[in-house]
């Protein structure tokens, strides 16, 4: 700006405001460098500028827009401290339970590992999110901010990916019971999820970070996490973008074909069963075969007792022989003894064994399909918002104090799944419900303090005549 004065006076700070006070808003105003006009007003806008009356005033009003914004987020933040609580909880007693009181097999260490990345990933994630919530406008971190995105990426992907893996263990049970899957390839496939999920979040680092965002204070600017401000190249918007988008679309589509086709296949085998007049069982032994007349551990054999059978003068028991099958009655005849035992027995076992598996298995399915939907349900508002935050700015920059309070909700839904995952468990599953309760009962008697044990020094004699003369 020149030393001119302004027109019509002579120079001087007085005049120069006289002179401002009569002028008509068409005139061009010459304003000296030194006038005390600049230390209130921008020279763009003509608004008073806080920064520029005062540093101090600047940051006093800031951190009292800030203040007043998390005040409006502290019912989210309790919300989240309670949602971490049972996380660690629920998914405690998952591992504890699932890893020592049942059977090792592939559906239960998949449960195991989904337990322990859940109670990992939200140990991680939600302190950094109350941290945002508690300085909405006053994040200057912007290590901790691509940490916390970072994390919060890793989150989402690695639980998409984890029920593919899940899905794909529980189509390989269903229809190729023969040929399971081991317990190491269960186990390369939850790490291989693990790995992917790191790689596919590494775009989170590059894009968020320190993002300037407006406050209700005119011209006073605050710093949030966000896309940064140095992110000018849509190149990195697309790359953070593309990847989580494919992998939300590939669990989708993949968790969607598996589950079909196993209900699919537990229906053709539900009519099958119903389908079948005879079992197996009674097909290679049937009804007018069902005595025979080969017994391995009778006294007497089968040649004998042909022998002893043609006897015209035999009397008294004809046998007395114990079988597999029971101890033959006086005057019955060994060879009409009915096989209870033997491959007709074993057969009938191992029918029921394998429905005993099939009915487990179709319950472990019907489990982890409604974990996958809930998961799907809670993980969708994030994958939107987040595509959008990365496509475009209004996101970062909501003004309405009820939208962005809506979107700090929506945006964490994901953060649901991890606490509902154990009560679907206790729900669904009568064994893991049993084992809970039991292991809930044994702590709370080792917490109960035993009462103490009073030793008398009297007799038993001199006790019995206290008692009978009191």
């Amino acid at each position: 700006m020149s030393d001119q004065a302004p027109a019509g006076g002579d120079g001087g700070g007085g005049g120069g405001d006289g002179d401002r006070a009569g002028a008509s808003t068409d005139e061009i105003l010459y304003i000296h460098h030194g006038d005390p006009y600049w230390n209130t007003h921008d020279n763009k806008t003509g608004h008073v500028n806080k920064s520029l009356a005062g540093g101090s005033n600047a940051t006093g009003d800031l951190a009292s827009a800030n203040r007043d914004l998390a005040m409006h987020l502290v019912a989210l933040l309790a919300i989240l401290v309670v949602l971490l609580l049972l996380t660690i909880l629920g998914n405690a007693m998952v591992c504890l339970v699932y890893r020592s009181r049942f059977r090792r097999t592939t559906a239960n260490l998949c449960v195991v590992f989904l337990a322990a990345l859940q109670i990992v990933t939200t140990c991680l994630g939600v302190p950094m999110e109350m941290a945002v919530l508690a300085l909405p406008l006053m994040f200057y971190s912007q290590v901790a901010c691509k940490m916390m995105r970072y994390v919060e990426t890793v989150s989402v992907c690695v639980v998409l990916l984890t029920l593919t893996a899940i899905a794909a263990d529980r189509y390989c049970k269903l229809t190729r019971p023969a040929n399971f899957v081991p317990q190491r390839w269960a186990k390369g496939l939850c790490i291989l999820a693990v790995l992917l999920a790191l790689v596919l979040s590494v775009p989170a680092i590059v894009l968020f970070g320190s993002k300037s965002v407006p406050t209700s204070i005119v011209n006073v600017t605050g710093v949030a996490c966000g896309v940064a401000d140095d992110v000018s190249s849509n190149l990195f918007r697309i790359i953070y973008i593309v990847p989580l988008l494919l992998t939300f679309v590939f669990s989708l589509a993949t968790m969607a074909v598996l589950y079909i086709l196993m209900f699919i296949r537990i229906c053709q085998k539900k009519s099958a069963t119903r389908g079948e007049r005879v079992s197996p069982a009674r097909r290679e032994y049937p009804r007018k075969h069902r005595f025979v007349t080969e017994d391995s551990t009778s006294s007497c054999g089968g040649e004998e007792t042909r022998k002893f059978h043609t006897s015209a003068s035999s009397s008294g028991p004809i046998c007395t022989s114990s079988s597999r099958s029971g101890r033959t009655s006086p005057g019955m005849d060994p060879a009409r003894v009915p096989l209870k035992s033997g491959v007709k027995e074993s057969a009938r076992i191992g029918q029921g064994a394998s429905s005993m598996v099939d009915v487990q298995s179709t319950r472990m399915t019907f489990i982890f399909f409604i974990i996958s939907v809930l998961c799907v349900v809670c993980v969708t508002p994030f994958i939107l918002l987040r595509t959008l935050q990365a496509l475009t700015d209004l996101v970062d920059t909501l003004q309405p104090l009820a939208l962005r309070i809506v979107y700090e909700v929506c945006v964490r839904l994901y953060l649901l799944h991890p606490p509902l995952v154990p009560l679907i468990y206790l729900l669904c599953n009568h064994n893991f419900r049993r084992e809970a309760k039991h292991l809930l009962q044994k702590v709370g008697l080792s917490c109960q303090r035993p009462a103490p044990i009073v030793q008398s020094n009297t007799s038993g004699r001199e006790r019995k005549n206290n008692d009978y003369h009191s």
